[in-house]
């Protein structure tokens, strides 16, 4: 059990450690799969929105025809415009587009980072308290439980659009939420959930004394 849990974290470690390396040996290539996989993410909330729609096949249409229209506008300046305003608006894109990759490249580097920390924080624990080897098989639950969910949330459930155009990015506070929802489920599978319990009923009891007259 404790070779497991040791190998266990030594192998998170490395896969998010690798993986924080190299967004600096392939900067280029880790930026590249990011702004895919926004792009992916855009447009899958663009079909969601329009499929809710009462019309979804006629707002897919007009989604295209904006798109072609836009195209058409941007090529038409293209060709009227003069090459110095062509080359400061070009200049302009790369800057932004620089800055937008270099606070990605940041966000991946603190989400690896800390999801690296914490199975090295499971792996040592294993090492130091071997003795005690199936007591920490839960702690590693909720440790890969932890992780799990929010870098699902991080991943997944963020409006990643709205966080680029509104530099609303998550940083540091990544490791917070990691800390906190390892807590959370701590607290369920080690303390029965005593805390989650408590705060609950207080939160009922506080909402219950202002709604009753």
């Amino acid at each position: 059990m404790k070779r497991t849990l040791i190998g266990f974290g030594l192998a998170g470690m490395l896969l998010f450690a690798l993986a924080w390396l190299l967004s600096f040996a392939q900067p280029q290539l880790v930026a590249a799969g990011l702004n895919q996989a926004i792009a992916l993410q855009v447009e899958r909330q663009i079909g969601q929105h329009a499929a809710a729609l009462p019309h979804p096949e006629q707002a897919q249409r007009a989604e295209s025809a904006t798109k072609a229209a836009a195209r058409g506008a941007y090529d038409a300046w293209r060709r009227m415009a003069p090459p110095a305003v062509q080359d400061k608006l070009a200049a302009k894109v790369d800057t932004v587009r620089a800055k937008v990759t270099a606070k990605l490249l940041r966000e991946w580097r603190i989400f690896t980072a800390c999801n690296a920390l914490a199975f090295a924080v499971l792996a040592l624990t294993a090492a130091l308290r071997g003795r005690n080897a199936l007591q920490l098989l839960l702690p590693a639950v909720t440790l890969t439980l932890a992780v799990a969910i929010t870098a699902g949330l991080y991943l997944f459930n963020q409006n990643w659009l709205h966080t680029v155009v509104f530099n609303q990015y998550t940083s540091w506070a990544y490791g917070g939420y990691l800390l906190a929802t390892a807590l959370w489920m701590a607290d369920i599978l080690l303390n029965r959930a005593r805390v989650t319990t408590q705060l609950v009923s207080g939160t009922l009891d506080r909402v219950g004394a202002v709604i009753s007259p």
